[in-house]
């Protein structure tokens, strides 16, 4: 990541080898995006049949989606827009629900169609969407925080588990490359030249891009 530079120098101790059949635009986002949603997945302790939720599927959900399913696990996407929902059918995702802000409907209309989940790990970098996840577990569960924010209520009687997780360590860079190379994974990309940099970012921040901008020289 060089921000806006086409070349960087970096010490060899600190970079992680990109296969050469891999196109940059491909990896570029892997060695964020890629990492973050890797790192939560792990963190949300995944195993076959573990029904997992995602809240806040784009750049990073999109791609946990993916580690989750390599993982055995039932996966369920929630976000706020359908084609967001529409990407995660098209990886992969069991279920899909669009995400509401009346909490009470939205938990009511899951559990009558789904039940609660195992875990959820969510990434909308919103306080509401985190109660939402919290209570959306059954007892014992375990939500996965990999965004900023607060935690607005927990009952210590439920026995719920909350972790929270930031990116990942260079061995998690590492086998993301070997796992995306492996198995193919999607990266969902809409690339810019580079001198159109402010239009991708007025796209972003009008969540206008399906999953990850890359700008490319």
């Amino acid at each position: 990541r060089g921000g806006y530079t086409e070349y960087i120098t970096v010490s060899e101790d600190f970079a992680t080898k990109v296969p050469d059949t891999m196109k940059p635009e491909y990896a570029a986002p892997l060695f964020c995006a890629g990492i973050t949603a890797y790192k939560a997945v792990k963190a949300a302790e995944p195993k076959k049949n573990k029904k997992i939720a995602i809240f806040g599927i784009g750049g990073v959900g999109h791609m946990a989606i993916q580690f989750a399913k390599i993982e055995g696990c039932e996966v369920s996407a929630i976000s706020r827009k359908v084609k967001h929902l529409d990407v995660a059918k098209k990886l992969g995702s069991d279920n899909v629900f669009v995400y509401s802000s009346s909490q009470e409907q939205f938990l009511q209309d899951v559990n009558k169609k789904y039940g609660l989940f195992d875990a959820a790990i969510v990434f909308a970098p919103v306080d509401e969407v985190t109660d939402t996840a919290i209570k959306s577990i059954k007892k014992g569960g375990m939500v996965v925080i990999a965004t900023v924010g607060k935690i607005p209520n927990f009952l210590a009687f439920e026995e719920k588990t909350i972790r929270g997780t930031l990116i990942g360590s260079r061995k998690d860079m590492e086998d993301v490359i070997r796992i995306s190379d492996e198995t193919k994974l999607e990266v969902v990309t809409e690339t810019f030249p580079l001198e159109q940099a402010n239009e991708a970012l007025i796209k972003l921040k009008n969540s206008e891009i399906d999953a990850r901008a890359v700008l490319i020289p």
